[in-house]
């Protein structure tokens, strides 16, 4: 380590505390991870997930492991760095009364699908997506997912833990603690962070695990076409009381800022059903990301710098936001119906390849996100 220089403390996770530092000779900032736990070998090390995933994986929107120290029996990883997570971005747009444009909106989500079905390709999924999870530059506005602490292989055998995604990401299986869950849960957690995106605010802010699912149904509506809910649900329960029956409402009243488009692939995406759930692939492939280029943002990428910021704490005061207006492009046909979607037109993947196994106003303070797991 004596060819860094550590200045900040930035954050703090359950394995490390995260610092802010840089390199003496090149003044290049980066983000140090120091661990909590000794290790004594270097295979030790090596076994670490978040180190075995970011070891082989080189994709532009995940962040990158530039380096590895053991000093002392302590380990410490140099990451790149980035200027702030997702939710400080739209914080600080928040607190200025301003709403991200849909397609500011688009280019991030575009980014975020991008980098899971890169990991998903590659048999890892993530498990902890969350806004805070990812990451944005200002200037080029490049977007990239951090934090695989929990990421898991898919051919990966035991039983997985159902409680390891952040609280207002999880997915219905996992709510419901199935044992059985696969990639399918990074990509309801994409369409959870795209809808608080939009609404400046989580769409189903739980306060406890129960509550989660009981948010998600109020909205979503009682689920019909998911064969294991009930059986589930009687498990979670212990046949205790009745499931309650809800309608689903309709998500274009609660999100009134995202275009019919946006609005149809948060549906395809917020399917109770994992294997009747959109896949990254898929999500790539949907008219919301017509005219979406990669290339669009790798022709701004320079090599830069930026820091990456402590997280703001959460605004007590509410958002009050006014409706945008919508525009929506011709995906439709004169019935108002998405035309089909085509995986073949530009992501080709088997639809079981990946599987694994049988608001309105929001107030809630940061220390309340940290607190959801």
């Amino acid at each position: 380590m004596n060819r860094y220089n550590i200045i900040e403390q930035t954050g703090e996770q359950a394995t490390g505390t995260i610092y802010f530092g840089e390199n003496k000779e090149t003044l290049e900032k980066v983000i140090i991870k120091k661990y909590k736990k000794k290790f004594y070998t270097w295979s030790d090390c090596m076994a670490l997930r978040e180190i075995k995933v970011l070891r082989t994986f080189n994709h532009l929107n995940i962040v990158k492991l530039k380096e590895l120290i053991k000093e002392n029996n302590v380990l410490y990883s140099i990451y790149e760095y980035m200027d702030q997570n997702l939710y400080d971005y739209y914080q600080t747009l928040r607190d200025s009364n301003t709403y991200l444009q849909e397609t500011e909106i688009k280019s991030i989500m575009h980014q975020i699908f991008q980098a899971l079905h890169y990991s998903h390709k590659n048999q890892f999924f993530h498990r902890d997506l969350s806004l805070e999870n990812v990451f944005i530059n200002h200037d080029t506005q490049q977007v990239k997912v951090s934090n695989f602490q929990a990421a898991r292989e898919m051919n990966a055998k035991g039983q997985l833990t159902d409680y390891i995604t952040t609280r207002w990401y999880r997915a219905p299986e996992q709510l419901l603690h199935s044992a059985s869950y696969n990639y399918k849960i990074d990509c309801w957690a994409a369409a959870c962070i795209m809808a608080e995106l939009y609404l400046l605010g989580p769409l189903f802010p739980g306060n406890s695990e129960s509550d989660q699912l009981f948010r998600i149904i109020k909205i979503l509506g009682t689920p019909k076409d998911w064969p294991d809910f009930h059986n589930l649900m009687l498990n979670m329960t212990k046949n205790k009381g009745q499931t309650p029956v809800y309608e689903p409402q309709e998500l274009a009243y609660i999100i009134p800022q995202a275009s019919v488009e946006a609005i149809d692939l948060l549906k395809r995406l917020f399917i109770y059903n994992p294997q009747n759930r959109f896949s990254a692939a898929q999500a790539l492939n949907h008219p919301y990301f017509t005219g979406i280029s990669l290339q669009q943002y790798k022709m701004q990428l320079t090599n830069q710098n930026s820091f990456l910021s402590p997280s703001n704490s959460r605004s007590n005061q509410q958002h009050t936001g006014q409706n945008q207006e919508k525009q929506s492009k011709s995906q439709f046909n004169k019935q108002g119906k998405l035309n089909q979607v085509k995986d073949q037109d530009q992501v080709e993947e088997d639809p079981n390849e990946y599987l694994t196994s049988p608001t309105k106003k929001i107030q809630k303070t940061h220390q309340q996100r940290l607190q959801q797991k």
